[in-house]
């Protein structure tokens, strides 16, 4: 049986704000953080090969003005 994982994403209000992760969503994706010169697609096409489970679920962008994600 095959079970159905979707991700959503909606982009940050703020045009020049810095992406520096997606937040962890409790037992479907760990904390992933951005690479050095790591592209925002990059970076989420890795969230969503990482990710595990079945549902729709949202991808929360970590924004650099939030301060450090734990």
């Amino acid at each position: 049986m095959t079970t159905t994982l979707r991700l959503l994403c909606i982009p940050p209000r703020v045009p020049d704000c810095e992406v520096v992760g997606v937040k962890a969503i409790k037992n479907v994706l760990p904390p992933v953080r951005r690479l050095p010169g790591e592209k925002l697609l990059n970076m989420i096409e890795r969230a969503r090969h990482q990710a595990r489970g079945s549902g729709t679920h949202m991808l929360v962008l970590q924004l650099r003005s939030e301060g450090a994600a734990p």
